[in-house]
């Protein structure tokens, strides 16, 4: 590679780590997100619980409660708070935002969990961009193999 190819490369990283570190809260306090914001927009970088079925690209599964609610939500809270980059935003008796940060540029993606009977309803969301690549859906994935494994979620 020649020198100008470098100087691009620099000025590129540089610029998304500018980006980065500009996102902003959906919400003004940053605190939850209102059941609105938790739709997915029509681009691929979301998924949710509230989305329709027929919505490939957007629908996940609420994952049902293998224990009562009140002996699972501290567990489920506990296991979303140990993923890497993770940091707990508001917390209720029925519904947990965080804020997720990518490893090399810190974009930050929200992820809210709450309670619907018996269900766990999930959602995930970066908050800038197009795509991420299936980030969140693995993230929600992986989180919901985790909570099936401690026998939390069925």
């Amino acid at each position: 590679m020649n020198c100008f190819n470098y100087r691009l490369i620099g000025l590129c990283l540089f610029s998304l780590s500018l980006l980065a570190c500009h996102s902003q809260p959906q919400t003004a306090q940053g605190n939850s997100l209102n059941r609105a914001e938790m739709l997915c927009p029509s681009t691929p970088n979301c998924v949710s619980s509230d989305a329709a079925r027929e919505d490939a690209d957007h629908w996940t599964p609420p994952l049902e409660l293998a224990m009562p609610a009140d002996q699972a939500w501290p567990l489920i809270v506990a296991e979303l708070e140990s993923m890497p980059r993770t940091q707990i935003i508001s917390r209720t008796q029925n519904e947990v935002h965080a804020e997720v940060k990518s490893a090399m540029f810190g974009f930050v993606d929200d992820v809210v969990l709450s309670l619907d009977g018996n269900q766990l309803m999930l959602y995930s969301a970066s908050r800038l961009g197009y795509s991420d690549l299936g980030v969140n859906r693995r993230r929600v994935n992986l989180l919901a193999e985790q909570l099936q494994q401690k026998s939390i979620v069925r």
